[in-house]
């Protein structure tokens, strides 16, 4: 199977083009500094945490008995539907928990 190239539609604004185009003329250099270089890091993964905390809407095709069973769920639990959809497909997502899925 073919791997598709998740950058071939990529657009870059003029910013991430100016970044792109002193990386491949060798701009950038290796931070020795053991300081330095730990004040990147977590700069880094600040960066990817507020990108990890932003929301996406999805929408979703359910059967009316789920929604209605998933309502009656979240009301035992004193919370939305919605939370508890949210809530529980993220435990998936993460490896908390697995399906089986028969056909």
């Amino acid at each position: 199977m073919k791997v598709k190239d998740p950058f071939k539609n990529l657009k870059l604004d003029a910013f991430e083009q100016s970044i792109e185009d002193a990386f491949e003329r060798g701009e950038f250099k290796t931070v020795d500094d053991p300081n330095m270089r730990k004040m990147f890091q977590e700069a880094a993964k600040n960066s990817v945490s507020l990108r990890e905390k932003k929301e996406a809407r999805v929408n979703l095709r359910l059967k009316a008995d789920t929604v209605s069973k998933l309502r009656d769920k979240a009301s035992e639990f004193g919370m939305p539907y919605q939370t508890l959809a949210s809530a529980v497909l993220h435990q998936f997502a993460i490896g908390k928990f697995k399906v089986k899925i028969t056909t």
